[in-house]
């Protein structure tokens, strides 16, 4: 872990080493890094480790409970799209990191309105999708489509993905676009090649925020 530049405690494998499906010798070889500059005032003052307790440890916390929430509108066949929506366009930082400074705001929320109101009215109006975007501070932006856990992606989102794109990139430029519900189509997901187009289920979703956050509490010092 990496807090304002500096290297804080020792390196680990991130429970790689207790992986079955990873060869011990590729384990010298594998190289990774977490910056977490936000927990710089809970370094301790030999910069061994963080402290227990601290803000940054309680907000680990409170995300995995928000997690556990989360898993269980997962695991619910009557959960809706906009109930998936609504949990998380606050807590973008369950896409990854990268994700976590972004933010929507009425103009977006607006746009997207207005957008999905004129591509899907008439007969098409209950096919309407649950559309969520977001910029950051760069003007870079996200776009993403919420579908029922219950739902899979299949080979039609691959389609609708690159309609988002052609529509919305002359307003907005480049954006990055998720595509998100129950089962992804593993042939589609393996074939399909543009580096800003992901197709995401949830479980998945789950268990890697889980993980992650499981391994910074682990580095605190403490079990999850």
């Amino acid at each position: 872990m990496r807090v304002g530049g500096k290297v804080v405690g020792r390196p680990s494998l991130m429970g790689l080493e207790d992986n079955p499906e990873v060869p011990s010798k590729l384990l010298r070889h594998v190289v990774g890094e977490v910056e977490a500059d936000s927990l710089e005032e809970d370094v301790t003052a030999d910069w061994g480790a963080i402290i227990e307790n601290s803000i940054g440890y309680q907000q680990a916390r409170h995300r995995l409970e928000f997690l556990d929430s989360l898993d269980a509108l997962d695991s619910d066949p009557k959960t809706l799209e906009l109930q998936m929506h609504f949990a998380l366009e606050k807590n973008l930082w369950v896409f990854g990191v990268e994700f976590s400074l972004m933010t929507s705001n009425k103009t977006l929320a607006r746009t997207i309105e207005e957008y999905t109101g004129k591509k899907f009215k008439g007969n098409r109006k209950d096919k309407r999708p649950d559309l969520f975007l977001a910029r950051d501070a760069h003007g870079r932006h996200l776009l993403i489509e919420f579908k029922r856990p219950k739902d899979d992606v299949g080979r039609d989102a691959e389609a609708q993905a690159k309609k988002y794109r052609d529509d919305l990139t002359p307003d907005f430029g480049a954006m990055t676009i998720i595509i998100i519900g129950g089962k992804v189509d593993p042939s589609m997901s393996s074939s399909y090649t543009e580096s800003d187009v992901h197709f995401l289920n949830y479980k998945s979703l789950i268990s890697r925020a889980r993980h992650s956050l499981q391994w910074l509490l682990g580095e605190l010092g403490t079990d999850a």
